[in-house]
């Protein structure tokens, strides 16, 4: 997501969106600095988030449409494309119950990624909420934290999940794994949106349903034609044979996946084998 802000952790800062500008309970912000009343400190827009401090807390407004691809053949098509360039990652990703605000879906997200010296961790527990109950546009607050010290500031979580944390003990959690492939190249497609495959490790789906792709729109302050925007990215992706969209289909959210493994019983997808099964595939040369 792009970045909007970095907050101390500890703080709370309540942020409203509306379309076409954002505005704020203790910041006040136009389109290139933002202000925080309180403490006093300047942050510039810009970037995107790439590997955090400890502690860091990120808020950001996404505008985002969701696919998935037709067939698993076509989502290989589409990867293999010579022209694009992608970065992998690996993520689990554990939703939680500990909220009471409605349309906020909490999860704690585990982030791999492979380095030529082995592989490295990140933990992120962050929210979602839809603006105006609209699937496209959504705020994000996302913080990192290490799961040996879990800071009690931390939000969403409760003392029974922080031992859960220190243990790695999700079991009770539904869960998704994934190897997320971010597209950088062609340059003046990643410098206009976020394009991101995802191939689902886990809930074990039928292999033409376990490829989604979400593209972001980078423009914070869209013009009222933004879904010509959605559109054009599409054609101009030679998405149009490969895939369909499913951005307002609630029942093929990534909450939704995980839930409904969850509610069958299919509750043996540890965080051991998870990490095992992305390590496989981050070492592999190919996509899927």
């Amino acid at each position: 997501s792009q970045l909007i802000s970095m907050i101390p952790v500890g703080r709370r800062y309540t942020i409203t969106p509306h379309f076409g500008k954002l505005s704020y309970n203790h910041i006040t912000g136009m389109r290139n600095d933002i202000h925080l009343r309180s403490p006093s400190k300047q942050i510039r827009m810009g970037g995107t988030i790439g590997r955090w401090s400890m502690g860091e807390t990120s808020q950001s407004f996404e505008i985002e449409r969701k696919y998935r691809f037709l067939s698993l053949e076509k989502a290989r098509r589409f990867i293999r494309i010579p022209a694009f360039r992608w970065q992998k990652t690996g993520i689990i990703q554990w939703y939680l119950d500990e909220n009471d605000e409605p349309g906020v879906s909490v999860r704690v997200r585990l982030m791999i990624e492979s380095t030529p010296e082995g592989f490295t961790e990140q933990w992120v527990i962050g929210s979602k909420k839809p603006v105006d109950g609209n699937p496209e546009r959504r705020v994000e607050v996302e913080t990192t934290f290490s799961p040996e010290n879990v800071s009690r500031d931390l939000p969403y979580i409760t003392e029974a999940f922080r031992k859960r944390i220190a243990s790695r003990d999700f079991d009770p959690y539904p869960v998704v794994a994934k190897i997320r492939h971010q597209l950088v190249f062609p340059a003046a497609v990643a410098q206009e949106s976020n394009v991101v495959l995802d191939y689902f490790l886990y809930p074990k789906k039928k292999k033409g349903e376990r490829v989604y792709l979400e593209i972001e729109l980078k423009d914070r302050h869209p013009s009222p034609h933004h879904k010509e925007q959605f559109e054009s990215l599409f054609q101009s992706l030679g998405l149009s044979s490969l895939a369909r969209d499913i951005t307002d289909k609630k029942n093929m959210t990534n909450r939704s996946l995980a839930e409904n493994a969850f509610e069958k019983s299919d509750k043996e997808y540890r965080i051991e084998k998870g990490m095992m099964e992305i390590q496989q595939a981050l070492r592999q040369s190919e996509y899927f």
